[in-house]
């Protein structure tokens, strides 16, 4: 059955074997996302860009000049192609090693394996997806929200079907997450409490802190994959897994 609780209890316990392992790999990708405004949510970009933009206006009297705004655009094109061509596919690296620690295939596995096949591909998949995501966010939040949680297994269905056209990639995550979005969302939600704690160890450790905590939930957002993947596509093995498991 699909609950935070069991899909947190199953990262649990792949991370007693290799959470030193996603420690380094998780890390360099959370300071890449701090440095770029955010990866995954698009939308991100914009929100911390206004945040600047406010404090400096509220504390320090900003005013806008034709250098700083050239300057910001210069950084803002940097920082989106440094996204679309490397962040995004190194991302899609880390989520899926969180897999094979899963599947006990950590040390066959190798992160940068998407820069190294159809590398163009999976850049045009993660920059279609964002902007979709952000085409959805325009009309309101919770369509770009549902859309957002539609399209967030395709990483991983990209890296067991390497087979598949774009438009497979987006049917596939489109039908295994379905009837499922909401416990996606329940999964996300229910870290907040390890979100809050993070926050206030932050102001002791300089921001250190929350960086220990992402292994937990990349792995557990990859075992919501695995789940579903073994389990959404054909219904009638959850059934047998059950027996089994009260054998």
């Amino acid at each position: 059955m699909f609950t935070s609780k069991n899909m947190r209890a199953r990262a649990r316990a792949v991370l007693k074997d290799y959470y030193w392992h996603l420690l380094p790999l998780t890390l360099m990708l959370v300071i890449l996302k701090g440095g770029l405004f955010g990866v995954d949510a698009v939308t991100d970009e914009y929100n911390d860009i206004h945040y600047l933009f406010r404090v400096l206006n509220e504390n320090f009297e900003f005013q806008m000049t034709p250098t700083i705004a050239k300057w910001l655009a210069v950084g803002g094109v940097a920082a989106a192609i440094l996204t679309i061509f490397f962040t995004s596919v190194l991302s899609y690296g880390v989520k899926n090693c969180c897999v094979a620690c899963s599947r006990g295939k950590f040390d066959d596995y190798d992160v940068f394996c998407g820069f190294r096949s159809d590398y163009l591909h999976k850049v045009w998949v993660f920059f279609f997806t964002g902007v979709k995501v952000v085409l959805w966010s325009l009309l309101l939040i919770i369509p770009g929200l549902v859309k957002a949680y539609e399209y967030s297994m395709i990483p991983y269905i990209m890296h067991d079907h390497p087979e598949y056209t774009t438009k497979e990639l987006f049917a596939a995550s489109k039908k295994i997450t379905a009837g499922n979005k909401m416990n996606l969302f329940k999964l996300d939600l229910s870290f907040i409490g390890w979100y809050i704690l993070v926050m206030f160890l932050d102001l002791w450790t300089f921001g250190c802190a929350s960086f220990f905590l992402n292994p937990y939930t990349m792995q557990a957002n990859a075992e919501a994959y695995l789940y579903l993947d073994d389990f959404r596509k054909e219904p009638e093995q959850e059934e047998q897994y059950i027996w089994e498991q009260a054998e």
